[in-house]
């Protein structure tokens, strides 16, 4: 089950949920397991930079845009 869907690049989509995060890299017509860290439910990227956040259940993610490429 994945909560939230954010692009992270122009084609590229990350979704995160309570079971884990998944990648797409075309625009969500495939996808990937990314990490099986649980328990985040939302995820943002800045609007200018590269900076990316994951929360959820008193935790947080800081990840770079270029790490998700």
């Amino acid at each position: 089950y994945r909560e939230c869907v954010e692009f992270t690049g122009r084609k590229t989509l990350v979704a995160l949920g309570p079971g884990g995060m998944d990648i797409s890299f075309n625009n969500g017509h495939s996808w990937f397991p990314f990490s099986d860290e649980k328990n985040f439910h939302v995820i943002r990227k800045a609007r200018n930079g590269n900076l990316i956040i994951a929360a959820g259940k008193g935790k947080v993610a800081l990840m770079a845009k270029d790490s998700v490429k």
